[in-house]
């Protein structure tokens, strides 16, 4: 298989900064599809939309006990309440004109005004029929104790962690930041893992979700 049709499939991992163990460690993975991707010459922007053939919607899941699923419904930024995505990136060029640097931040935010938020370092790819980025995150943090979609939620972990995007894609017709553009459809898949000091906080998170289960 050649390495276009690899990153078209799934793109790997920043080098090292995930190991293959820390993988099948994995306790939130969010996915978000046709948000909106914009350049305005300084900032690459990805936000959830509603309209304009453009209806974001999203599913952030706890993959480790205790499971949940908070889902988010098509053009969900247009209810009234506080459910949102947001992602900022620079984009600062390299000696190979298919690679540019990106740092930035990220924030998903469910219902209630509850985040999941984070630090976004790695690097942009210029595959001609699409736009990638592939990043590590950390610094992640849950606010509030749950995490809650239009329909159905899950009990946010406690402590800081870190993960990767394993995909941010821009499609046609992005350019390669030579040119300003708005409306991009744009894909964010991101898993969030602990970090090696926060693997005793998620399992008193566990303990404590037992302890309210049973009162």
């Amino acid at each position: 298989m050649s390495r276009t049709m690899k990153m078209s499939l799934v793109l790997s991992l920043v080098a090292g900064a995930l190991a293959t163990s820390a993988q099948a460690n994995v306790i939130v993975s969010a996915t978000y599809d046709d948000a909106s991707g914009s350049w305005d010459g300084s900032t690459f922007r990805a936000r959830a939309v509603s309209g304009g053939g453009l209806n974001t919607s999203g599913s952030v899941a706890r993959l480790q006990d205790p499971t949940g699923v908070a889902a988010f419904a098509p053009g969900f930024v247009a209810g009234a309440d506080a459910a949102d995505l947001r992602i900022d990136l620079s984009s600062t060029p390299t000696i190979d004109p298919t690679l540019r640097d990106g740092t930035g931040t990220f924030t998903f935010t469910d219902v209630d005004g509850d985040t999941i938020s984070g630090v976004i370092s790695g690097t942009w790819e210029n595959q001609g029929f699409a736009i990638f980025f592939n990043g590590a995150l950390s610094n992640v943090v849950f606010s509030g104790s749950t995490f809650d979609g239009n329909t159905g939620s899950f009990l946010s972990p406690v402590g800081i962690f870190e993960g990767a995007l394993t995909q941010l894609q821009l499609s046609p017709p992005a350019s390669f930041f030579t040119s300003n553009y708005d409306r991009v459809p744009t894909g964010i898949t991101a898993q969030i893992i602990p970090t090696p000091g926060a693997l005793a906080l998620l399992g008193l998170g566990g303990l404590v979700a037992g302890r309210r289960r049973t009162r």
